[in-house]
């Protein structure tokens, strides 16, 4: 009977494998191979392999449709919000796990309430907003909303990392002459490194993904991120698809890069603390 069970759990698992394989690895795979086709070798077989591996797609995509300039407005709207979302988070979260005061409660139900609502209902009124205030194709436009609803998040992960952490250390820091922000920056912050790289990887996931707030609150192309540039590949007649897949592989570099460098911390924030009540 024991035997069967494991027979069959193993057999559950290949299975759920091979489904991951078949829906999440496959694609990739299919995108990378197709990128170094010619448009007449994607149109004739779509799952065919190429007959010389045509580089050229990337220096295309790169050069003359002028993906270099999207991905470097995506860049700098993901890191930069990823990097004040950070350090705000982790300061309120120091607070809100630290500290009993009078309304603490409260403040923290208000952020545990910013996770509730869905970010796109509130586009409506983001854009009348900043239409109103001439706030649309600034460089700091998709910054804000960034960090308005990806914060809660933020702080919600950063408080229940920072509660699992003894308050000892802070009454020895405390003894040994620290101050508040030298115990937050130098011992709490090192401390919270899984947290943190939870926080970093989910909310540059969001951010760098993200296709409604750009199309919706920008329309310049001189502040478009990649993925409205990436509309530039289809034209109203034809679409160049080797170049698109050689794109879309240049977009999603960036997130394996991040996931590969964090992937031992954002697994342990995961599973020690940083999903904690």
């Amino acid at each position: 009977m024991k035997h069967c069970r494991t027979k069959a759990a193993r057999l559950f698992i290949y299975l759920s494998f091979s489904v991951f394989v078949v829906l999440n690895v496959f694609p990739l795979l299919w995108l990378l191979v197709s990128s170094f086709k010619t448009n007449k070798e994607f149109m004739a077989d779509l799952f065919s392999l190429p007959k010389k591996l045509m580089a050229e797609n990337y220096v295309a995509a790169w050069e003359y449709s002028g993906i270099g300039k999207y991905v470097f407005n995506s860049v700098l709207v993901t890191v930069g919000s990823v990097s004040i979302i950070l350090v705000l988070a982790v300061m309120i979260a120091y607070v809100l796990a630290r500290y009993r005061f009078r309304g603490r409660n409260m403040v923290y139900v208000y952020f545990l309430f910013g996770m509730l609502i869905p970010i796109h209902t509130t586009l409506v009124p983001l854009f009348t907003m900043f239409k109103s205030l001439h706030w649309l194709n600034r460089r700091f436009t998709l910054f804000l909303p960034y960090i308005s609803f990806y914060m809660p998040f933020a702080i919600y992960i950063l408080e229940s990392y920072i509660r699992s952490i003894p308050v000892e250390m802070d009454e020895a820091a405390v003894m040994d002459g620290a101050g508040r922000f030298q115990i937050l920056f130098r011992i709490i912050f090192p401390m919270a490194g899984p947290a943190l790289a939870t926080v970093c990887v989910m909310t540059f996931l969001n951010i760098w993904n993200d296709f409604v707030f750009p199309l919706i609150l920008i329309s310049s192309d001189k502040y478009k991120t990649i993925q409205l540039g990436l509309q530039n590949f289809i034209g109203p007649m034809s679409a160049n698809y080797p170049q698109l897949m050689a794109a879309l592989v240049i977009s999603t570099t960036p997130v394996f890069c991040l996931y590969l460098l964090f992937q031992k911390k954002l697994i342990t924030g995961m599973t020690a603390g940083a999903v904690k009540g």
